[in-house]
C-alpha cells in the first residue's frame, strides 16, 4: 500500500528477507543522518530484537520517503492475539522489558508531514482491529500519530505508562567544583556514598579504580554475565546468560553497537576485585545504563550505587549531557527527580469489532472485571460482609487498567 502527498511518499513494506535487505542500507544511512536519536530505534536494535525474541513474528515496515530518501520508519509486528479474553488482530511495535522506551526514528527535515502520511498508509491497510505502540515518550512523534488518528475518526485510549528516570549533567563551565556530576541527588545520598567510599577503601585496603571497555570483547561479556548471574538475578532466573535467546540478544547489541563506538562496559574493582559492572549505550550525549550487576559478597558496601556514581562521573567527564536511569523506580528518586513521561497508545479499527474493542478495554471491560473481583472477595468473605455493588461500574469510569 502507497500513498502521497506532494512529494511524500508512504509505503507499507512486509518483512521479508529481501525486503529487508533493500530496507536495511537505507535506514542505517537515516540512522546515521537524523538528530533525534534513541538506541531502541536503531535497525540493529529492532533486528537482534526480532531475531532473539520473536523470530517467527510476521512483521511490516511502515516508511515515508521524500524525493526518494528515506526519511521515516515505524517498525510493526503483525498478529492476532487473543488479550483480556478478546481475540484482535494486532499491528504492534516491538517491545520488551529490555527497551526503556519505543522510539520513532525520522529526519527532522520531515517533522511535520511524516506523522499525517505514517498514520494515513496504516488507515488505509486492511487487516488490523488495533494499533499498539506502547510506552513512548510524550511531546513526541506518537502524540502528533495520536493527534492524526484522533483527527480521522477512529476510537483511541492513549494511557499513561512508567516514566522514566534521568539525571541531567550540568553545564561544565558552571559546574559546581563538588562532584558536578551528582548535583541531582539527595543530600543524604551523597552523605552515603561517601561512607561507602571510606568503608569499602579501609576494609578492602585499596582504591576504587573504574574500567572502561568500549569492545565486544567475548572474555569481558562473559565477566559481565558471570557477576550478573552470581547474585539474586541467577537465582530468579532473569539474568541475561540464564536464556539463550536473551544472551544472543546482548552480545549482537553490543557488537553492533560497538562497531559505531556506542558500547562500554564499565567495572568497579578494588585491587583485583571485581565488584560491580554495567553494560552500557552511549548515544548523542546520553548514556543508557541497559544491565548492572554487583557481587553480592559485598553488598555492605552498596557497590551498585558506587559503580552509578562512578559511571555518572565518567559520562560527564567525557562531555556527556544526559544520564538516562531507564524505568521509574523508587530507590532511583535518590539519584534525580527528572522524570520522561511515557503513555501508551490504542487506536481501533472504525469497523464495529473495533469500536466494542474500545469500549471493552478502556470503559465497561474494566468496570466488569473490577466488579467480578469484588464479588469473588465477598464470596470468599462470606455473607456477612458482603457489600453491595451499586454504582460499582460507573465508578470505575474515570480509571484505566
Amino acid at each position: 500500500m502507497m500513498t502521497s502527498a506532494g512529494e511524500l511518499l508512504t509505503e507499507l513494506i512486509p518483512g521479508s528477507e529481501a525486503s529487508l535487505a533493500r530496507l536495511l542500507p537505507e535506514w542505517r544511512t537515516l540512522w546515521a543522518r537524523a538528530r533525534d536519536r534513541e538506541p531502541f530505534a536503531h535497525p540493529d536494535w529492532i533486528m537482534a530484537y526480532l531475531a532473539a525474541f520473536e523470530p517467527t513474528a510476521q512483521t511490516v515496515f511502515v516508511t515515508a520517503r521524500a524525493k526518494g530518501t528515506l526519511v521515516a520508519i515505524l517498525p510493526l509486528v503483525r498478529e492476532t492475539a487473543n488479550r483480556d479474553g478478546m481475540p484482535a488482530r494486532w499491528l504492534r511495535a516491538p517491545m520488551n522489558p529490555h527497551f526503556y522506551r519505543v522510539h520513532i526514528l525520522r529526519d527532522a527535515e520531515e517533522a511535520v508531514l511524516a506523522p499525517r502520511m505514517i498514520w494515513d498508509c496504516i488507515a488505509s491497510t486492511g487487516g488490523w482491529d488495533v494499533l499498539s505502540v506502547p510506552r513512548f515518550a510524550r511531546e513526541g512523534f506518537v502524540d502528533e500519530l495520536t493527534g492524526c488518528a484522533v483527527d480521522s475518526g477512529f476510537p483511541t485510549l492513549l494511557r499513561p505508562d512508567i516514566p522514566s528516570n534521568y539525571v541531567p549533567f550540568p553545564d561544565r563551565g558552571a559546574a559546581d567544583a563538588d562532584s558536578p556530576w551528582l548535583a541531582s541527588v539527595t543530600p543524604s545520598l551523597r552523605s552515603h556514598l561517601r561512607r561507602s567510599y571510606r568503608q569499602i577503601v579501609k576494609e578492602l585496603g585499596g582504591e576504587l579504580v573504574l574500567e572502561r571497555h568500549e569492545t565486544a570483547d567475548p572474555v569481558q561479556l562473559a565477566r559481565f554475565y558471570a557477576i550478573e548471574a552470581s547474585g539474586w538475578k541467577g537465582r530468579e532466573g532473569t539474568a541475561i546468560s540464564c536464556a539463550t535467546t536473551t544472551l544472543q540478544f546482548f552480545n549482537e547489541i553490543a557488537r553492533a553497537f560497538a562497531l559505531e563506538h556506542a558500547f562500554v562496559l564499565h567495572f568497579l574493582r578494588v585491587k583485583d576485585v571485581t565488584v560491580a559492572g554495567y553494560y552500557s549505550l552511549v548515544i548523542d550525549g546520553c548514556m543508557y545504563p541497559l544491565k548492572w550487576a554487583y557481587d553480592e559478597s559485598y553488598a555492605r558496601y552498596r557497590p551498585g550505587r558506587l559503580l552509578a556514581s562512578e559511571t555518572m562521573r565518567d559520562a560527564w567527564e567525557r562531555g556527556l549531557r544526559i544520564y538516562d536511569m531507564g524505568g521509574d523506580e523508587g530507590h532511583k528518586r535518590e539519584w534525580t527527580q527528572h522524570l520522561r513521561e511515557h503513555g501508551t497508545l490504542y487506536v481501533f479499527n472504525r469497523s464495529l469489532y473495533g469500536r466494542l474493542l474500545c469500549g471493552y478495554r478502556g470503559t465497561w471491560g474494566p468496570a466488569v472485571a473490577r466488579t467480578l473481583k469484588k464479588l469473588h472477595r465477598a464470596g470468599d468473605a462470606g455473607p456477612a460482609s458482603a457489600q453491595p455493588l451499586t454504582g460499582a461500574a460507573g465508578h470505575t469510569q474515570n480509571h484505566v487498567d
